[in-house]
């Protein structure tokens, strides 16, 4: 029987196959390698994909599960931010759903679903409906001027057109393609080629700033509409052919397997573990509660709060620090604070079972930042004071 070379074959060569086995062998495995790494192409194979938390299992959502008619600006699953203007409603929840093994060739089991609760029957000139996630500068200069491959999985109540979007730090250049949800409630796979990004525009590739936007339409009005396939001078996420699916109540936007990456083809969704997912995350978002909870006030002691001692008695300044592990995309903009036991944002005087007064934070920076308080009439030096915390650094798209 004839030899065949196989380089995932690791009980291979043996070196009793003949002169030229080491040969094919090494000329198999370089050939293997780089089908993999795509050496030419410059695509790293262990780091392709330029999105974080496109997988919505392995994405942390730190700040909950469920958000009931989610506001224009906040983020639901962590990296991706809900914009619009208009007067439709949705809820963003994380489900269990995905498409099959024998579709995507690996297991998906939890999934971002968008659900339409009031409708926008008449989508205004300048409505729009998205789902994004911001690119840093740094992360978006490994993909710029040079052809990318966008690539996820699909399954969107209403059949038709719908659009995705790249848009730059100065709003100045965008590029809009379109895909097909061909049956309703089904999932299916989208791959869209996007040609190299123009020198020309304001685009951001040294800071932690912005560097491009990724959008998902759910509507878009005529003024961001632009014809699609090119790179258009403009501010744009739609195209003429962008269906309006918040024209009923319970029409649903589910998405999964996001994916950006260097290259003219496709590869296989890029997994990365659960804690290197939470990491990539928490360099824009912090939180002192564990993973599963959701922020809130009053979720009882002892849930991982910030802990430090009264320095003072009575009604004096206290003072606590905390440190970000790891340290952030930049100082955080938005601190927000949760008490233990009460729903007023105030530190907990835990041993007194006492809140203090006047909760604030300072000097906040990329690593950290320092909490202070006024100590209640029971205060007691050495007393346990507690509070939990979120530290929100995400870019605003």
């Amino acid at each position: 029987m004839a030899y065949i070379v196989d380089p995932t074959d690791p009980t291979q060569p043996t070196g009793d196959k003949g002169a030229t086995q080491g040969d094919d062998e090494l000329r198999a495995l370089k050939a293997y390698i780089q089908t993999l790494v795509g050496l030419g192409n410059g695509i790293n194979f262990f780091r392709r994909n330029a999105i974080i938390g496109g997988d919505f299992t392995t994405n942390p959502w730190q700040r909950g599960l469920n958000f009931v008619g989610i506001a224009d600006g906040a983020y639901c699953a962590d990296r991706w931010q809900y914009r619009k203007v208009g007067t439709g409603i949705e809820d963003v929840n994380n489900i269990p759903d995905g498409p099959t093994i024998a579709q995507a060739g690996r297991l998906y089991s939890q999934v971002l679903r968008m659900n339409t609760t009031t409708i926008d029957a008449v989508i205004a000139a300048g409505d729009f409906y998205y789902l994004a996630q911001v690119i840093e500068g740094f992360n978006w200069s490994l993909l710029a001027q040079v052809p990318i491959v966008l690539s996820f999985w699909h399954k969107h109540t209403k059949a038709g057109t719908y659009c995705v979007a790249l848009r730059n730090a100065g709003l100045d250049r965008s590029y809009v393609a379109e895909y097909t949800q061909v049956t309703p409630d089904t999932w299916e796979a989208a791959v869209i080629l996007i040609p190299a990004s123009p020198v020309g525009g304001a685009w951001n590739y040294a800071t932690t700033g912005i560097g491009v936007i990724l959008s998902f339409a759910r509507a878009v009005g005529t003024t961001f509409q632009t014809p699609p396939n090119i790179w258009a001078v403009g501010n744009f996420f739609g195209t003429v052919n962008q269906v309006n699916s918040l024209d009923t109540v319970g029409n649903k936007f589910i998405i999964t397997g996001i994916q950006l990456e260097k290259g003219g083809v496709a590869s296989p969704f890029e997994q990365r573990t659960v804690q290197e997912e939470l990491l990539l995350c928490q360099r824009y978002y912090q939180k002192s509660f564990s993973q599963p909870q959701a922020p809130a006030q009053a979720i009882g002691t002892n849930t991982g709060e910030t802990i430090f001692i009264a320095g003072k008695a009575g009604a004096l300044a206290e003072w606590g620090s905390v440190r970000f592990c790891p340290i952030m995309r930049s100082l955080p903009g938005i601190i927000i604070f949760y008490n233990p036991i009460s729903a007023n944002a105030q530190v907990r005087d835990v041993t007194a079972g006492a809140d203090l007064a006047a909760t604030a934070f300072s000097g906040p920076k990329d690593t950290g930042f320092i909490i202070s308080a006024t100590g209640a009439a029971g205060t007691a030096v050495g007393n346990l004071l507690g509070v939990h915390w979120t530290a929100d650094a995400e870019l605003q798209g």
